[in-house]
């Protein structure tokens, strides 16, 4: 890749993380107004895990990718209510970034879930994705679920 070209996408990258970074604050401050946001992240306070913890990455298993907060919310009721909190807040229309920590356990045989990653190169930088129409392959996906567990 020659100097222009490569001085062109850094600029491009660093001009969409900071057009990222404007948004991310401007839906904090709409979420820090909002009582049902307010109420979720007073629920998370108990289950926050500090970064400087030894075992805080194992411990860890949902992350607000905005404030990069870590929780360890692992009993089922209190998924529960983080759920209800979420819900809440997304019928409000809010935008919020949680993630949840994806672990197998290959001894136990289980998974806590699985996620499919499509990355398409396009000659024009433009997304395909969102022209393909995927009922056919979830519609296999679930098949083949259903069977594994008869």
């Amino acid at each position: 890749m020659d100097n222009i070209a490569e001085t062109c996408l850094n600029n491009d990258y660093n001009e969409l993380r900071q057009h990222n970074n404007i948004e991310t604050r401007i839906n904090n401050k709409i979420n820090e107004e909002s009582l049902s946001y307010i109420n979720l992240i007073n629920f998370l306070k108990a289950f926050e895990i500090n970064k400087l913890h030894v075992n805080y990455q194992c411990m860890m298993n949902i992350c607000n990718v905005y404030s990069k907060k870590t929780y360890s919310i692992n009993k089922e009721s209190d998924i529960g209510v983080f759920m209800d909190l979420l819900e809440k807040c997304r019928r409000e229309g809010l935008k919020l970034n949680f993630t949840e920590k994806q672990s197998n356990n290959i001894d136990s045989n289980s998974g806590s879930g699985m996620m499919f990653d499509f990355d398409i190169l396009s000659p024009n930088q433009e997304s395909i994705s969102n022209k393909v129409n995927f009922e056919e392959l979830v519609y296999q996906l679930f098949t083949i679920i259903n069977d594994m567990e008869n």
